[in-house]
């Protein structure tokens, strides 16, 4: 495949938020977390020794041995020294971390300059930036037990985010893994060409007339633009992010991350316990996700009609829409090739005796070997809502327009919020350069703009239902992972084929492109990290994704009004979680892993020793048992939260029989109000236990039927 075409958007302006001594001190911070690692004359013994091991043991990894030189160039690496990497830090501290946490983080790195503040955070008054790589390397973990709770969370946050763009910015670590920036075997095929509305500049406001305006071209905007668009109904689709052709992908993760994603992909809880990652583009998070396809459980459809008062979730209806979706991307597990993940997972449970199955795929009946979906797919055959529902709502006839960002809901009546008139906003240009105020008047309006935002739309439009942005439900994850003696080059074939049932919880395979699943090995020093890393090429990893009990909330940042949450897992939902990793762990090991992660930064990875007991005892092997006593007892949240990625967000205007209880009616119709209805994942009565997509498009299709019929009706 040819190298992705470079983004049309113009370089988002970049300000310094930091003094000079700050960017100094933070990058010293990054020196640490990711050292260069170099033997001179006056090298300590000790650590000279370590680092000759290091080398040896990194070249050893493959079965061809690696170039010592090249094993010795990635070691020396250092960010601050990688312009690429300073750009990086420098663009996410700006655009994706909120106002609160970077002056947080601004005091402490004046603190870490001055005498008194030192002495306070490291135990020395010596700077931080001028004492020794060990000494800062033990500061760094000092950390993590710190009675100071911003602290604490420093050191999780700093690791995993300097991880991140270490990887995502070091072409060494790419060539010594052998991971190539886009999948060579694929083929580029084209999308669907759209056309949408542009303004030229001007003070005066926008006027536009529609029957329907829908905000968010997503999984549930999608599916309502294409189903009232076939109705006859005039459809304007507006969405704050842009559209990208399948030239662009698989996008580069540091644009990725600005351009299809929302928060950059590293939305972090006020706890700093849980990222979240909501795709924010022209089609939403069906273009960034793995093709899952699953549908809602029977037991989970009961627990929903039985405890929102809602019979449609039991209904033939709802399985009529689910179908009817499914049907349209050619939803199937009859194309798939396994990757080497998939199949690890696939025969361990078989080995165990746990109960497992394929998960269908949205590839429009056909195969699709491509792990680089989480940054775009290239070869259009994953049918996310660009490549399906969108075409289709633009051959009916419907309007779009993208870099659209709505301030909030028009009502006939301001004060009492009874029927909504349209919408108003900001359009922006796709090259940045022309804003113009937008009104949109409208028949019906729905809202689709996702879990993270669909709520503070409505509560920015006036609405005081105190249920609007509560019920925040997330699939928290914890990554499983392990090194196997093979290469299992896992970003390679498909992501996700494959899961395990355990209730509660499902054990997943997950993308592992190296910016994603190594950046969350757990940090206990910068030798042991780039000496972990260095063998990614022989991972393979699972999730577990809990179908959590407990909820939290979102919330607008009070600074810049964008999307914060607060989030923390329940006893009961980690333990669920515990229960599946330790389960996906003997998964690894009965399948002869040679090093199992940690999934606790305070517990060593288990090594399996060369003679490991007797073959036939498997997972009952007593070193093995002995290490999963002690990862049970110190469980996932001691002393301050690991973290927990989540790629699915639920619940904020959920569906109920009653204002009390949700946010909007059986029908989408938001309570108290006429004419405005949300459509997405945020309607979800609980978390559906499976990856959403399916589910949000089932009832978005049911949704949006619904209103084609009211509209025909009113005419």
């Amino acid at each position: 495949m040819e190298a992705p075409l470079p983004i049309p958007l113009r370089s988002l302006p970049v300000s310094d938020i930091l003094s000079p001594e700050q960017w100094e001190t933070l990058l010293s911070i990054a020196d640490t977390i990711i050292p260069s690692c170099t033997v001179d004359k006056t090298s300590d013994p000790t650590e000279s020794q370590a680092v000759d091991q290091a080398i040896a043991k990194i070249a050893s990894y493959d079965s061809e041995p690696r170039a010592v030189d090249l094993v010795k160039q990635y070691l020396e690496e250092s960010p601050s020294k990688m312009p690429k990497f300073r750009e990086a830090l420098e663009k996410t501290l700006i655009l994706f971390v909120p106002q609160d946490k970077r002056k947080a983080l601004s005091m402490v790195l004046s603190a870490l300059r001055s005498p008194l503040g030192c002495l306070l955070l490291t135990g020395s008054r010596v700077p931080f930036h001028l004492q020794p790589q060990k000494q800062r390397e033990e500061i760094i973990l000092r950390w993590r037990f710190s009675y100071l709770s911003a602290l604490a969370n420093l050191c999780p946050t700093l690791t995993v985010l300097c991880g991140k763009i270490w990887l995502s910015t070091s072409d060494l670590h790419s060539k010594l893994i052998g991971f190539p920036k886009f999948p060579a075997q694929s083929q580029r095929n084209p999308g669907f060409d759209f056309e949408f509305l542009n303004f030229d500049s001007g003070d005066e406001m926008v006027s536009i007339d529609t029957d329907v305006v829908i905000v968010g071209s997503g999984c549930g905007g999608g599916v309502c633009a294409k189903n009232l668009a076939e109705a006859g109904v005039r459809v304007l689709l507006v969405d704050k992010g842009y559209h990208f052709s399948t030239l662009h992908f698989p996008m580069d993760i540091r644009d990725a991350e600005s351009n299809l994603f929302d928060g950059g992909a590293q939305m972090v809880s006020d706890d700093g316990s849980t990222i979240t990652m909501p795709g924010s583009c022209w089609g939403g998070g069906g273009v960034v996700n793995w093709s899952a396809s699953l549908h809602l459980q029977n037991w989970v459809r009961e627990e929903w009609a039985r405890e929102s008062g809602i019979s449609f979730f039991t209904s033939q209806a709802f399985q009529t829409s689910l179908d009817r979706v499914a049907h349209r991307m050619g939803v199937s597990s009859k194309h798939i090739n396994h990757n080497k993940p998939n199949r690890i997972l696939i025969e361990g449970a078989r080995r165990l005796g746990l109960p497992y199955a394929d998960v269908p795929q949205n590839t429009g009946n056909s195969t699709h070997d491509c792990g680089y979906c989480h940054v775009g797919c290239a070869s259009a055959t994953k049918q996310s809502p660009a490549i399906s529902f969108l075409p289709d709502t633009a051959r009916a006839g419907a309007r779009f327009m993208q870099g659209f960002t709505v301030d909030r809901v028009l009502f006939d009546s301001p004060k009492s919020k009874g029927r909504a008139t349209g919408i108003r906003g900001t359009w922006t240009s796709v090259d940045r350069s022309i804003n113009r105020q937008v009104k949109i008047n409208a028949k019906k309006v729905i809202i689709s703009a996702g879990t993270m935002n669909s709520p503070l739309i409505l509560q920015r439009s006036g609405l005081r239902n105190p249920q609007i942005g509560r019920n925040l439900l997330l699939h928290p994850c914890a990554l499983i992972q392990a090194r196997y003696e093979e290469e299992i080059r896992a970003w390679e074939g498909s992501i996700l084929t494959s899961l395990v049932d355990l209730g509660h919880v499902k054990l997943e395979t997950v993308v592992m492109l190296p910016f994603i699943g190594a950046a969350m090995t757990p940090w206990k020093g910068g030798l042991d990290f780039k000496t972990k890393v260095s063998s990614f090429n022989h991972w393979a990893a699972f999730i577990a994704l809990t179908r959590d009990q407990d909820s939290g909330r979102v919330y607008a940042d009070p600074v810049d009004g964008q999307s914060r949450f607060s989030y923390t897992s329940s006893r009961s939902d980690t333990k669920h979680t515990l229960d599946a990793v330790i389960t996906g762990l003997k998964i690894h090991y009965i399948m002869g892993a040679k090093e199992l992660a940690s999934p606790n930064p305070f517990l060593n990875n288990f090594i399996r020793a060369e003679e490991s007991g007797d073959p036939e005892d498997g997972v009952n092997d007593e070193a093995f048992q002995a290490w999963l006593k002690e990862l049970r007892r110190l469980g996932l949240a001691s002393p301050n939260p690991c973290a927990r990625v989540s790629a699915h967000q639920m619940g904020t205007c959920r569906m109920s029989s009653s204002a009390d209880t949700g946010v909007v009616d059986s029908k989408g119709r938001v309570w108290g109000t006429d004419g405005l209805y949300v459509a997405d994942a945020s309607v979800f009565p609980s978390a559906s236990g499976v990856n959403p997509m399916l589910t949000t498009m089932g009832l978005c299709d049911w949704i949006s039927r619904n209103i084609a019929k009211e509209m025909k009706a009113e005419k």
